[in-house]
């Protein structure tokens, strides 16, 4: 038989394989030929991939010795590090760094960063290996610098970014992390250099904000858009805690810690 023999949408025996988490199998199939970066015909994923997204820590090992393109992407550019941001695990991004990932790499979308992505979906014990191992504490996810994603909620600027990847709460619901988990993120993040006072680069429109008659949420020459495009570390902080009353009281800790480090309150 063909080990490469694959479904019409490009899923091999070797993908479902790594998927259900069956080493053996997959040992088998690529001693008999089967193509270990062969990808799905629409969404580019690899075998690597489904391995790292389930959790396969020896479905991964075996596929990384046998040459798995670590920095492969799918068409929406998530990449194996990428998956296991998503889930938290600790484990294979151990085995992906020492593959020869970076921390910072991003995939074909160039716009996604694992360390924000981590803190996105409340998987900070991630984050902060990922800052051990060098990422940049700057870094964003479509326009969001991870020090925003560990102050605060940004589900809302994040809508393009999650309507744009339908799936991903499939595998992987996000978890929310307690105030003292965030607080402890936010002061990681400014020990490594971010930047206090950086912005959003990304719109979000909110009802409450729309229609103010001199301004918008945050630029004088706007006309009351209601665009949150901007916001800042330290807004955030705020926004979430007016929003949730049961945050207050983390949030104002993070508030704290923000303006020790020099956040502008006039941003």
């Amino acid at each position: 038989a063909d080990p490469n023999l694959a479904q019409a949408n490009g899923v091999t025996p070797l993908m479902t394989a790594s998927d259900i988490g069956s080493a053996a199998i997959v040992s088998t199939l690529l001693a008999r030929g089967a193509s270990v970066n062969a990808a799905a015909v629409e969404t580019r994923t690899t075998a690597l991939m489904w391995a790292v997204a389930n959790g396969h820590h020896e479905v991964a090992r075996v596929l990384i010795e046998a040459h798995a393109d670590v920095h492969a992407s799918t068409v929406k550019g998530l990449t194996p590090l990428l998956y296991a941001a998503m889930t938290g695990d600790v484990t294979a991004g151990k085995m992906l760094l020492a593959a020869g990932v970076r921390p910072d790499e991003t995939g074909s979308d160039a716009m996604t960063h694992a360390l924000p992505l981590a803190i996105t979906r409340g998987h900070l014990a991630f984050a902060q290996f990922l800052l051990d191992n060098g990422a940049d504490a700057n870094s964003e996810i479509d326009g969001i610098p991870a020090l925003q994603a560990a102050s605060g909620t940004v589900t809302g600027w994040l809508g393009d970014w999650t309507r744009d990847r339908k799936r991903l709460s499939d595998f992987a619901p996000v978890r929310e992390p307690g105030a003292a988990e965030r607080l402890a993120m936010v002061k990681a993040l400014l020990a490594r250099g971010a930047r206090v006072n950086s912005r959003i680069n990304h719109s979000l429109a909110v009802l409450s904000y729309v229609g103010r008659p001199k301004r918008g949420a945050f630029d004088t020459y706007t006309c009351g858009g209601g665009d949150l495009r901007g916001a800042s570390p330290l807004w955030v902080a705020s926004q979430t805690a007016n929003r949730d009353l049961e945050a207050t009281g983390g949030a104002s800790e993070i508030m704290r810690t923000l303006l020790a480090a020099g956040a502008d309150l006039h941003m």
